[in-house]
C-alpha cells in the first residue's frame, strides 16, 4: 500500500546523522516550530496564567468572546455545549489535547460537547479560525481549538483549589508537577457538582432543577533518552452525569431523563532531531474510547420512553517532519492515519434502532513550507487524504505578510481550504447514506496589526469562508443528503491596552453576516454582533478584573412552534477579585451575571441567574 510505504519512511528518515547545533522542537502543541512567523492571522492563544485569573472550569467558558467564536448552552453547567467559528457550524470544529482528538465519532454529526471539557492542568489554548485542514486534516473545517497541558520541570510542586456557590456548587481541582533526571511529570485532577437550575428556562414555568457532576483526570509525562530524543505520554479520563430536559420552553422539564458520558483518551509520543539537527519529527499514536448512555423512562407529564446507548472509539498514527534547509526557508511534511468505529443500540417506545458496529479511515500526508527574509513571509501548504468508500480529497492553503519595522505595523493574508467526512452515524445508522460526499470549505482572510505604543496594540482582520456539500438531514425521505452551501463573511477587532504594570484592558469585537446560501436564511444561532470587554489590575497581593460581554440579536427555532424566531440581544457583566496572601495562599470571589440579567443563548432554554463563588487554593 502506498501510504504504508510512506510512513515507514516517515518514520525512518530523522533516526540518523546527529550531530550538534542549537535548535528547538515544540511537542507540547504537536506542531513542530522553530522561530517562523505565522501566516495566518487567525490564530489567538490563551496561556495559563490568563486561564487561572479567569476562574473559568471549563474551556467553553474561556474561549467565549474571543474573536470570531460564540459559544451555546442548553442551559447551565454540564448541558450541552456548542462553539460556532465564524459562522461555520458547531461540527466544523476539530478539538485536540496534546494531540489527541476528541470529537466523538459516534455524535450524530461528529460535533464536540464542550460542556465536559475542564480546564485543571491546561498550559495552553490555541484557537484557529477558518479552513485548517492542510495542517490537521478532517473536522478542521472552520476552526480547530488545539489545548496544551503543563509540562513539569524542577522540584516537586502542588496545587490544591476549592471553591463554593450558589446553586450549591463544589468545584474542586488539584495539580501536581515536577521532574527529576531524565523523568518530567505534570497530573490534575478536578470534580464538581451542583444542584444546578432547569435546563428548560424557569421563566418559563420549569421548575426542576437539573444536577450534573463531572469527574477528569489527566497526566502528562515523559522522559529523555538523549539531547536529541524524548518520549511524552498524555491521559484524560472524564465521567459525567448530567439531568437533562426534554425540550426547552413551556413544559420542557423532564424530571427522569438523565446523561452519563464517559471519554478516555490516551497518546504516547517520540521527539526526536537529525541530520545535524536540520530534521527534525514528532512521532505519535492516540486512542480514545467514548461512550454515552440516555436513558428517559416515561413519566407523568411524558408517556414515551428512550434509551440510547453509543460506544465509539478513535484510533490516529501521525508522524509530523521539519527540514530547516536554510535560515529562510523550512519545509514541514508529514503523514496522518485515522480510523474509527463505532456502534449504537436505542429503543424508543419499545423499537429498536440500532447503528450496527462499522468502521472507517482516512489517510493523508500534507507539505508545508515556509520562507521568511527579513521583513517578508510566506506559507504554501498542500494535503492529499483518501478515506474509505471515498475519492481523494486535496486540500490546499497559501498565506503571507509584511512587517513594516518603522511604524510597528504587521499586514498578513490567507487562503486555505477544508473538508470535513461524514460521521459513521450518517454514513451508517438507519437514516444514513453511504453515498454522502464531504463537507468542503473555503476560507480567505486579511488582517492588519499595529503597535500604537509600548503598551497599547490593535488589530484589524475581515474574513470570507463559503461551505459546500453541507450534510442536511431530509425529514421526508428520512436520510441524509449533501443538500445545502452557506457562506459567512465578517471583521473582527482586538485591542488591547497594558496601561501601566496594573493596569490592563482588552476587548474584542466581531461583526458576523452568516447566510444558508439554498435558501437565503441566516444560519442559527450566529449573532449579527459580539463585543467583549476586560479591565482589571494586578499587583503582588491583588488580582481584579471586569469582563462585560454583548450578544446581537440572531435567529433560532422555537421549541414549541418549531417556527424561526429572532431573538433578542443581551449583555453579561461577570467580576472576579483575587487575594494573594502569602505567595502560596489565594482567596477568590467571583460574580456570574452580577447584573442577574434574564437572556437565552439557546431559544427555549435557561441561563445562570446573579451567583456568586467563593473559592481558595493552596500552592506547596
Amino acid at each position: 500500500m502506498p501510504f504504508q510505504r510512506l510512513f515507514l519512511l516517515a518514520l525512518l528518515m530523522p533516526v540518523s546523522g546527529w550531530a550538534q547545533k542549537s535548535f528547538e522542537i515544540s511537542v507540547e502543541d504537536f506542531r513542530i516550530r522553530e522561530g517562523f512567523t505565522e501566516a495566518s492571522p487567525a490564530v489567538s492563544v490563551i496561556e495559563a496564567a490568563e486561564i487561572q485569573k479567569s476562574g473559568a472550569t471549563t474551556v467553553g467558558e474561556v474561549i467565549n468572546g474571543m474573536p470570531g467564536v460564540f459559544v451555546a448552552q442548553n442551559g447551565g453547567a454540564s448541558q450541552p455545549t456548542s462553539v460556532f467559528i465564524r459562522g461555520s457550524e458547531s461540527r466544523h470544529t476539530l478539538v485536540l489535547i496534546d494531540g489527541m482528538e476528541l470529537n466523538d465519532p459516534l455524535n450524530p454529526s461528529r460535533a464536540f460537547d464542550f460542556s465536559g471539557l475542564t480546564t485543571e492542568n491546561i498550559e495552553r489554548i490555541e484557537i484557529f479560525r477558518g479552513a485548517q485542514s492542510v495542517k490537521f486534516g478532517s473536522d478542521a473545517i472552520g476552526g480547530v481549538i488545539n489545548i496544551i497541558t503543563k509540562q513539569g520541570s524542577g522540584p516537586l510542586k502542588g496545587k490544591v483549589s476549592l471553591e463554593a456557590g450558589t446553586y450549591n456548587t463544589l468545584n474542586n481541582a488539584s495539580e501536581i508537577s515536577g521532574s527529576k533526571e531524565k523523568i518530567n511529570y505534570a497530573f490534575g485532577t478536578s470534580l464538581s457538582m451542583s444542584e444546578g437550575f432547569s435546563a428548560a428556562d424557569s421563566e418559563l414555568g420549569n421548575t426542576e432543577a437539573d444536577f450534573f457532576q463531572r469527574v477528569t483526570l489527566s497526566g502528562r509525562a515523559g522522559t529523555n533518552f538523549s539531547q536529541d530524543t524524548n518520549i511524552n505520554a498524555s491521559v484524560r479520563a472524564t465521567e459525567m452525569k448530567t439531568d437533562l430536559d426534554a425540550t426547552g420552553g413551556p413544559g420542557g422539564d423532564d424530571p427522569n431523563y438523565t446523561s452519563e458520558a464517559r471519554q478516555y483518551i490516551g497518546g504516547v509520543f517520540v521527539k526526536t532531531r537529525g541530520f545535524e539537527r536540520k530534521l527534525s519529527a514528532i512521532i505519535g499514536a492516540t486512542l480514545a474510547y467514548n461512550t454515552r448512555s440516555d436513558e428517559n423512562p416515561p413519566d407523568a407529564a411524558h408517556t414515551s420512553s428512550a434509551t440510547d446507548n453509543f460506544t465509539s472509539m478513535a484510533t490516529k498514527i501521525e508522524a509530523r517532519n521539519e527540514y530547516t534547509i536554510s535560515d529562510e526557508h523550512s519545509l514541514q511534511f508529514g503523514l496522518q492515519l485515522r480510523g474509527e468505529s463505532g456502534h449504537s443500540e436505542s429503543v424508543f417506545n419499545s423499537t429498536p434502532a440500532d447503528l450496527a458496529d462499522n468502521s472507517n479511515y482516512i489517510n493523508g500526508v500534507y507539505f508545508l513550507h515556509r520562507y521568511q527574509f527579513e521583513s517578508y513571509f510566506t506559507e504554501l501548504g498542500l494535503r492529499q487524504d483518501v478515506r474509505s468508500g471515498g475519492s481523494g480529497i486535496t486540500s490546499y492553503s497559501a498565506g503571507g505578510g509584511y512587517r513594516f519595522e518603522q511604524s510597528q505595523t504587521e499586514f498578513r493574508a490567507s487562503y486555505a481550504t477544508g473538508f470535513k467526512t461524514p460521521s459513521l452515524y450518517q454514513l451508517y445508522s438507519s437514516f444514513g447514506n453511504e453515498a454522502l460526499n464531504d463537507e468542503k470549505s473555503s476560507s480567505a482572510e486579511a488582517s492588519l496589526e499595529k503597535k500604537i505604543s509600548a503598551g497599547l496594540k490593535a488589530s484589524v482582520t475581515i474574513f470570507m469562508n463559503r461551505y459546500t456539500d453541507l450534510i442536511e438531514f431530509d425529514p421526508v425521505a428520512m436520510k441524509y443528503f449533501n443538500v445545502s452551501k452557506s457562506s459567512s463573511r465578517g471583521t473582527e477587532i482586538q485591542g488591547e491596552w497594558q496601561f501601566n504594570r496594573n493596569f490592563f484592558a482588552k476587548g474584542t469585537y466581531t461583526n458576523l453576516l452568516a447566510v444558508n446560501d439554498s435558501n437565503g436564511f441566516k444560519l442559527l444561532r450566529r449573532p449579527d454582533n459580539t463585543f467583549a470587554a476586560e479591565a482589571g489590575y494586578n499587583d503582588a497581593t491583588w488580582e481584579t478584573s471586569f469582563t462585560y460581554s454583548y450578544t446581537g440579536e440572531r435567529s433560532d427555532i422555537d421549541p414549541v412552534s418549531l417556527l424561526r424566531i429572532a431573538m433578542p440581544a443581551y449583555d453579561v457583566v461577570n467580576a472576579r477579585v483575587g487575594y494573594v496572601y502569602n505567595k502560596l495562599t489565594r482567596f477568590s470571589l467571583r460574580a456570574v451575571n452580577l447584573l442577574n440579567r434574564k437572556y437565552q443563548s439557546v431559544a427555549g432554554f435557561g441561563s445562570s441567574g446573579q451567583a456568586f463563588y467563593a473559592g481558595l487554593s493552596r500552592e506547596f
